[in-house]
Parts: structure tokens; sequence; C-alpha cells
């Protein structure tokens, strides 16, 4: 049985699958084979939706199969604790992400990451001073 954190894998769906119970269609937001980590699980008589955090829509549970039953608890923060309210920063976040899924140089990814870090950095330094507490 599926429940809110458990870790799944997403293996794929069939157009049958997506109709079945009038599903979103994953095909085009998720990529298989990579984990994402249940939301929310809608159980109904027939067949079981789950909701993946910082995905838009409503998935069939049989294109998912379950690789853990918790989170990750050597991971202190994942992607999946901080809540994105703008729908356009929600897919932007999800454009990136599938350019960092795809991205097999580390070396790039270590500088987007040193980039991002840096980044997060100057805008605690530009609100303190917005603050006047220099």
């Amino acid at each position: 049985m599926m429940e809110k954190n458990n870790i799944v894998q997403y293996i794929g769906c069939s157009e049958e699958q997506i109709r079945w119970g009038n599903n979103d269609d994953p095909r085009s937001y998720l990529i298989v084979g990579k984990e994402y980590i249940i939301e929310k699980v809608d159980v109904h008589s027939q067949h079981t939706k789950i909701k993946l955090y910082n995905k838009v829509g409503w998935f069939n549970s049989v294109c998912f199969k379950v690789v853990n039953n918790s989170s990750p608890s050597n991971i202190k923060m994942k992607p999946s604790d901080i809540e994105l309210d703008s729908t356009v920063k929600l897919f932007e976040y999800e454009k990136l992400s599938r350019e960092i899924e795809e991205c097999n140089d580390i070396e790039t990814l270590k500088n987007m990451l040193r980039c991002y870090i840096k980044l997060h950095m100057k805008e605690q330094e530009v609100i303190t001073k917005m603050m006047g507490k220099n």
C-alpha cells in the first residue's frame, strides 16, 4: 500500500492506465526510472491516485513501484521540503530539474550548486541591507 512520504520510482504509464479513473498524464512530467516522494494518496474503489511533491497532477499508482517506505534519513533537506506557491515558479523549477537530471557532467553540476548557494547568500545580504541591519 502506498502512503504519504513513500519513495516511488516512475516505471512508465500506458494510455489505458492514464484513462482509467481519469488520471493526469505523467509522461510529459516525469522521467522513467526517477524516484519521487508521495505527497498525498487518494484511494478509490477500483484504483489509487497519488500526488507527488512539487509535481502538478494526480497519477495512477500502477505507474509506480515503491522503492522505500519512508524518506531517506541521511538527507537533512530535500527539494520536496520546500513548497512553491507560484505555478510559474513550479513550472520553472520542473524545467530546471529536468536539465539537472539530464546533465552527466559533474563539474557543471558542482558549478551550478556553487552559483545557487552564492546567490542565496547574496539574497540574504540584500534583505539584511534592506532591513537596515548592516
